[in-house]
């Protein structure tokens, strides 16, 4: 069986990759991101993860010497995404960074040191979406691995809202009576009747 391959169509990017992690101790230069993955983590009242969406985010430069995504667009994509495509709405509760900042040197005693963490204790920590959000320069190897969380648990409204009383048990009026005197000229008796008002 004869296979006629075009070199042209097949995919070699992997065989880049791979030769890049296979030479680390070359590549030991922290680079910037051009992306990072969004995680949007939706909690019900129980604090039960319901649905995760994520997405991918472009980086920018905040300054001459940082990127990252600004508090205006971290804004805009919580108010986005606070409801959901069936209208149940989420409130927004933080916003986690993961974001390793090792260097080459220090890569074997993370992962093979008595005592990982005392590099690693702050490659996940909450942010403010008041102030823009800096992704550090970083190994290529750890590129796919930073991401943001955005959490948001599920607004109560949306529970009250079920347990409320139909619209058509509020818009039901109680009738009101009273007592009406009509004086008969013939008779001149005094006959009572009841006249409904609602």
């Amino acid at each position: 069986m004869d296979l006629d391959l075009d070199l042209e169509d097949l995919d070699t990017s992997w065989i880049e990759k791979e030769e890049k992690r296979f030479s680390i101790e070359l590549n030991h230069e922290k680079k910037d991101m051009e992306s990072i993955f969004c995680y949007f983590v939706y909690m019900d009242q129980n604090l039960s993860i319901q649905k995760v969406i994520k997405e991918e985010e472009l980086l920018f430069s905040l300054s001459t010497q940082s990127i990252g995504i600004s508090n205006s667009r971290i804004l805009q994509l919580i108010q986005h995404r606070r409801i959901l495509t069936n209208g149940m709405k989420y409130k927004f509760m933080n916003l986690m960074k993961f974001n390793i900042h090792l260097d080459v040197e220090n890569i074997e005693d993370f992962a093979y040191g008595e005592n990982p963490m005392e590099f690693g204790s702050d490659f996940l920590k909450e942010v403010s979406i008041f102030n823009d959000v800096v992704i550090e320069p970083s190994l290529f190897i750890f590129h796919p691995l930073h991401s943001l969380y955005f959490f948001f648990k599920q607004d109560f409204v949306n529970v009250k809202s079920i347990l409320s009383k139909p619209l058509s048990n509020l818009s039901r009026e109680k009738t009101k009576s009273k007592k009406v005197h009509i004086l008969d000229n013939s008779s001149k008796k005094s006959l009572q009747t009841r006249k409904h008002l609602t």
